[in-house]
């Protein structure tokens, strides 16, 4: 049976964004789910989105309450997101992936049920939602406007289109994730490089080399003390 083939989205109004933040970290004192591998709840946020540049995917993990490996993003219109930032002390690290390209990825946003609905969903089913409760087991968390993408089971990562992220959120303007990589050329007497056989002498040379994600999309930076997000100038 083929695929069905993924629509287009309305266009996003003032409470919307078109554009969804995956979130290399938590706020502190915010849980981990349990099925995060400890080798990456050890990882500072920045140290993640190192990882998925380079590897180019997302690995999912499954949330709170279900067995089905998810990728979570958050639909934050540009001052939620700044109050994420600020007051809620959510790590700037982060990745931006168009809301349409969530969606065509099979994305979707979660659904905030009360107990008593979720008892009625089916465990396949449990993935997409959020317990939504107040009183002592208090569960609130509105606030994320969370999506989620599902991933497989047997392979949980989502690999990212080469066009899929348009902006990457850091919390240091200065930082790249940049790998020094050592490979010999020929050079020529003035340095230029040159086919082998030509005149010349080979060399070890480092060469810096930036994953495509990075340099094809915006960089934003949060500044604590302006309070603001900040584009980066390329």
């Amino acid at each position: 049976m083929t695929a069905p083939i993924p629509g287009l989205l309305g266009s996003a109004g003032p409470a919307q964004f078109e554009w969804l933040v995956h979130f290399c970290g938590r706020p502190n004192p915010a849980a981990v789910t349990p099925t995060v591998p400890l080798a990456i709840r050890n990882q500072q946020p920045w140290q993640r989105l190192f990882s998925i540049l380079w590897e180019g995917q997302i690995r999912g993990f499954a949330p709170f309450g279900s067995d089905s490996p998810m990728v979570c993003l958050s639909e934050s219109p540009l001052e939620h997101l700044r109050w994420l930032l600020s007051t809620r002390q959510w790590p700037p690290w982060g990745l931006l992936l168009r809301r349409q390209t969530v969606y065509d990825l099979g994305g979707g946003p979660v659904w905030y049920a009360r107990p008593e609905q979720l008892e009625m969903l089916p465990a396949e089913l449990r993935g997409w939602t959020v317990r939504f409760e107040t009183g002592v087991n208090r569960s609130d968390w509105l606030h994320e406007r969370e999506w989620r993408i599902p991933v497989p089971l047997a392979n949980p990562v989502l690999p990212l289109p080469a066009d899929a992220v348009p902006v990457i959120l850091v919390g240091d303007p200065n930082w790249q994730p940049t790998a020094l990589v050592s490979r010999t050329i020929c050079v020529d007497d003035s340095g230029m490089q040159v086919q082998p056989g030509q005149l010349g002498h080979p060399q070890m040379v480092e060469m810096l080399e930036l994953p495509h994600l990075w340099t094809a999309a915006e960089r934003w930076y949060w500044d604590p003390d302006q309070q603001q997000i900040l584009q980066i100038p390329r």
